[in-house]
């Protein structure tokens, strides 16, 4: 298959792109697994303590990560939206993009900064209504 993430889940590390919205800056990250798991790695990348996946309709099967949590911890949380097929998806707090495969598992993500960067659009802290 052209274009999907490939590699195995027992990889040590992945490739994810970070959605910073504190910084407003995207930037590559490496998530290492712990015991297996990417959990606390993408815990200590986004700043959270309790993430969501939120499916991106593109055609690499990638994700994002998000705090699930952001806005329970502050009344105007910073954004971004995420712009897909011409429509925009508003995110509140820090994101990861991760690459998932065919079994659903985390992987490295095919996406450039680039290609990321052109999908966000910076709403900063007052111009939402999460």
């Amino acid at each position: 298959m052209e274009n999907q993430p490939t590699g195995q889940s027992n990889s040590q590390s992945i490739r994810a792109i970070k959605i910073d919205v504190f910084t407003q800056t995207i930037y590559p990250v490496i998530l290492q697994r712990n015991d297996g798991s990417l959990l606390k790695s993408m815990y200590a990348a986004i700043g959270c303590q309790c993430i969501d996946m939120v499916r991106m309709a593109t055609r690499r099967n990638e994700d994002l990560v998000v705090d699930d949590q952001a806005l329970l911890c502050s009344d105007i949380p910073p954004a971004f939206d995420f712009i897909r097929n011409d429509l925009p998806q508003t995110i509140c707090g820090n994101a990861l993009v991760v690459g998932v495969n065919a079994e659903g598992e985390t992987v490295s993500c095919l996406s450039s900064v680039e290609e990321i960067a052109a999908q966000v659009h910076w709403l900063g802290y007052n111009l939402i209504a999460c």
